[in-house]
């Protein structure tokens, strides 16, 4: 082999060489090396063979203020509650801002009364507490402090029939029905018909006359009549009969018809109080204490059950009167019922039901038209209800009867 032919072979296997270089061993070279895992930054430490450098940062000064514990309302306490401890909390208050009026002791306040609304986060003021309900005075009625904003209170009469039998009580909400009568009117003298009329005389032929007396109640009107006429003279009489529109007066016969129409006016109406409100203003009352009774031996009190009668317990008179919370627009109204006698009953609402429903004025007219009611014919003759005359009779015959009886059996 020449000299030649060795340098081309080994120029050959420096080129294969450094391909395989290029590609397997450069790729490992350029791959980075495997991270071990740094136990200072999993431990939150630098390596103890590095100095541990701690940057602690600077703070802001921040100027100081003076604070002092005062109470505080962490409740919503309304008007003429009693306050319980739990709705209250000592909190810093700067000085600066310190209420005069304010409290330090929890047990100050606790078990007092609202004098006023008192609301989350706001100080309790001694002016905001009473110790006795009688204190609210200068401050307005109780009744006043449980009106809803917005609404006003009015008063009406009631039955046991309007009160839905005395159902209602204080937190109730009530719709009101109210039946409006209306009559006939005269348009320029504004009262009911038929108006009076004054007839003084009315003269036909051949001196036939009519006269009426004044203020007659009824409608002018004429009726065609038969009537004798004669005429001539006594030797010579002729009489005839001639038709003529003799004047009459109608006058009603009965009382006076009315139409009613019933509608609901008020709805989802406050019940605040069913009856009279306390003389003093006074509805929040403190619980009384209960009296201690001594212990009678078991003897002793059947004794004095055998020896005293028993005591009839008093029933309360049933109330006449309820105050509802209203708009001032339907304060309106009620007041304009109230005036007018107009009549109305209380429909008691579900609880929670605040639905305001539409309904419909009920007429004579609507209800034959709704139930599909037929007017009955007109007839000759018509049934009269039984008067008293004849179930007293009826009655008192039964009870002869019965005497007869006892009298036979004896």
């Amino acid at each position: 082999m020449s000299g030649r032919t060795r340098v081309l072979i080994l120029l050959a296997l420096l080129i294969v060489g450094a391909a395989v270089a290029a590609v397997f061993i450069l790729p490992s070279l350029n791959r980075p090396a495997a991270t071990t895992p740094n136990t200072a930054q999993t431990t939150g430490q630098r390596p103890t063979n590095t100095p541990s450098v701690t940057s602690t940062p600077i703070s802001t000064p921040v100027p100081t203020q003076e604070l002092t514990l005062i109470v505080v309302a962490v409740q919503n306490i309304t008007r003429g509650s009693v306050i319980p401890p739990t709705a209250l909390q000592l909190r810093p208050w700067p000085l600066e801002a310190l209420p005069f009026n304010h409290f330090k002791d929890i047990e100050e306040v606790a078990g007092g009364i609202a004098r006023t609304d008192i609301y989350v986060e706001q100080p309790v003021l001694t002016s905001l507490v009473v110790r006795s309900l009688q204190d609210l005075a200068d401050v307005g009625s109780d009744a006043a402090a449980i009106i809803p904003p917005g609404k006003r209170l009015v008063s009406m009469p009631i039955d046991r029939f309007i009160s839905v039998a005395y159902a209602i009580r204080p937190g109730d909400y009530i719709d009101i029905v109210a039946a409006f009568v209306f009559a006939d009117v005269d348009e320029e003298f504004q009262s009911y018909l038929p108006n009076n009329i004054n007839l003084l005389s009315t003269t036909v032929n051949n001196g036939v006359g009519l006269s009426i007396g004044s203020d007659v109640s009824g409608r002018f009107d004429t009726r065609r009549i038969p009537i004798t006429v004669a005429t001539g003279t006594t030797e010579n009489l002729e009489v005839r009969t001639v038709n003529i529109d003799w004047p009459v007066v109608i006058t009603p016969n009965g009382d006076r018809l009315t139409r009613i129409a019933t509608h609901i006016t008020i709805q989802d109406a406050l019940v605040i109080g069913v009856g009279d409100f306390p003389l003093d203003g006074i509805l929040f009352r403190p619980l009384a204490t209960p009296t201690p009774v001594a212990t009678v031996p078991a003897s002793s009190n059947a004794q004095a059950r055998q020896n005293v009668p028993p005591t009839a317990t008093p029933v309360p008179p049933r109330p006449d009167i309820i105050s509802l919370a209203v708009t001032p627009q339907e304060a309106v109204i009620i007041n304009h019922m109230l005036a007018m006698s107009i009549p109305y009953s209380f429909l008691l609402r579900s609880a929670g039901d605040r639905s305001r429903p539409e309904t419909t004025p009920v007429t004579i007219q609507y209800i034959l038209d709704t139930y599909g009611v037929s007017l009955p014919p007109r007839v000759t003759v018509s049934l009269l209800p039984a008067d008293e005359s004849i179930r007293v009779l009826s009655y008192s015959l039964g009870l002869l009867e019965r005497a007869d009886v006892g009298e036979g059996l004896k």
